[in-house]
C-alpha cells in the first residue's frame, strides 16, 4: 500500500540532492549548506508521502493513527 507518486518523489528528490552535491563539489555550497538542503528535501518527501498514506487508511485503522501521530 504505497502511494503511486512515491517513486516519482524519490527520483525527483535524488536529482535535487545530486545537484546540491555538484554545487558543493564545485565550491558553490559549504558542507553545512549541502547537509541542510539535503535534509530539507528528504523531509519534504517524507511529509508528502505521509499525507498520501493517510488517504489510504480509514481514521479508525491503527496505521492511520501511527501516521497521524508522527510515530516512527
Amino acid at each position: 500500500m504505497l502511494p503511486d507518486i512515491k517513486k516519482e518523489l524519490l527520483e525527483t528528490a535524488s536529482e535535487k540532492v545530486k545537484l546540491i552535491q555538484k554545487a558543493h563539489w564545485n565550491g558553490f555550497a559549504t558542507t553545512e549548506e549541502k547537509y541542510n538542503q539535503s535534509i530539507a528535501i528528504w523531509a519534504e518527501v517524507k511529509n508528502t508521502i505521509e499525507k498520501e498514506m493517510k488517504d489510504l487508511f480509514l481514521p479508525s485503522n491503527h496505521v492511520y493513527a501511527y501516521i497521524d501521530s508522527g510515530a516512527r
